[in-house]
């Protein structure tokens, strides 16, 4: 590291350690405030007790209510309990004694639903689902299916044994030029988000046969049915059936998927309609109410993420060496780091100004993204980030 930049870089720091410093003292000051104010008000309602025994008192030494006076068991359970048991909380009493689930939805499938190592094998499964579905671009949203397409559907089926039937019969009752999944796809590599899949032309054309076979021109489940409908299950089979087929095939071969899962249809099953039937339903529905909401939300875990990343890196930075603990302390929180504004024309990202932020701290972040940018030219390591940031005069 540039030995001179170090130094001014700590000199500037040293200059600044006083601001702070009468910051935390400031802070520190309104904690105890706040403090004492809690306080007060914490011996307020304990001030009219004796004042309550005291009208109870007199109710008992009034001779004509005396004989009728009756003490139901809840009453004397209060007079039981120490005070120390009514200032606790109901709802963390509650908490304790009968734990809520987190689940939200029977459909809902939590880390704890699924076996260790799953994960990866449930992430592949999911592109594939998003492969299946048309949903290859960021904040892309699922078309429901036509009357036409559900009304011909179930004039063909009338049973899951007839969908069994139809699936290993091998007749297929639409011609592949009809079926619109995958339609344009080619043998080649396929980079879904931040994935990358293989699909060969024996697994798109594998896809079109079971499609074809049920008389499915589309893979589009139905999120306005019950996930256990006859429409739905079609297209559970099918999506399991081809991802099985395409894991043997070798198109998520960079995902790391355990095979070991691939014949655990039941494990599949609650995947899928988790990820279908609770994760894409809610989505679907809070996109009917306010459109374009979808697209916003990832926008905004995008730079969410984007915005932790420059924290870490900050941090790790100010750690390794040895800065202050009270610039440790004001890089630390996620807040403290412009959560930058994305221009896809240009793609690139404007740095935003922090309106809580003062002048001196957005200097003190700017010298040090130099000092991180120089260490590591220096170092010679190369900076892996694919997002370009840039400052204006006037940011947003």
């Amino acid at each position: 590291m540039n030995a001179k930049m170090v130094s001014e870089l700590r000199a500037g720091l040293a200059e600044r350690d006083q601001i702070i410093t009468q910051l935390l003292a400031r802070v520190e000051a309104m904690e105890v405030q706040s403090k004492k104010s809690t306080q007060q008000s914490d011996s307020a309602p304990t001030s009219t007790a004796p004042k309550k025994s005291a009208s109870k008192k007199k109710a008992s030494k009034a001779p004509a209510q005396a004989p009728q006076v009756t003490v139901t068991p809840p009453a004397r359970k209060q007079a039981i309990n120490p005070p120390s048991s009514q200032k606790t909380p109901v709802k963390q009493r509650a908490k304790s004694a009968t734990p809520v689930s987190s689940k939200k939805s029977p459909l809902q499938m939590t880390k704890q639903d699924h076996p260790e190592g799953f994960e990866y094998t449930k992430a592949a499964f999911y592109v594939h689902i998003k492969v299946l579905w048309g949903l290859i671009a960021k904040g892309s949203i699922p078309s429901p299916p036509s009357d036409n397409e559900v009304r011909a559907f179930y004039q063909r089926f009338r049973s899951t044994k007839e969908i069994d039937s139809a699936i290993k019969s091998g007749l297929t009752l639409l011609a592949f030029d009809a079926i619109d999944t995958l339609k344009k796809a080619r043998e080649n590599h396929m980079k879904v988000g931040k994935h990358m899949i293989h699909m060969s032309d024996f697994n798109i054309r594998y896809i079109h046969s079971s499609l074809s076979r049920l008389g499915l021109s589309a893979w589009k489940p139905n999120l306005d049915e019950q996930a256990d409908s006859l429409y739905n299950v079609a297209h559970r089979i099918a999506a399991v059936k081809t991802f099985r087929e395409c894991v043997a095939g070798g198109a998520y071969t960079y995902m790391n998927v355990n095979e070991g899962f691939i014949d655990n249809l039941d494990l599949l099953g609650k995947a899928y309609e988790h990820y279908v039937h609770f994760n894409w339903q809610g989505i679907s529905s809070k996109e009917r109410k306010e459109e374009g909401k979808h697209d916003r939300d990832e926008k905004r875990k995008l730079l969410q993420t984007a915005r932790e990343r420059l924290r870490d890196r900050r941090y790790k930075f100010a750690v390794n060496n040895n800065f202050p603990k009270g610039y440790i302390e004001v890089i630390k929180p996620v807040q403290a780091h412009s959560d930058d504004k994305y221009f896809p024309d240009k793609e690139v990202y404007i740095v935003k100004k922090l309106p809580f932020r003062s002048n001196a701290a957005n200097i003190f972040f700017r010298q040090l993204d130099e000092v991180i940018k120089q260490s590591e030219m220096e170092d010679g390591k190369r900076r892996i980030t694919p997002r370009r940031r840039v400052r204006v005069k006037n940011p947003p």
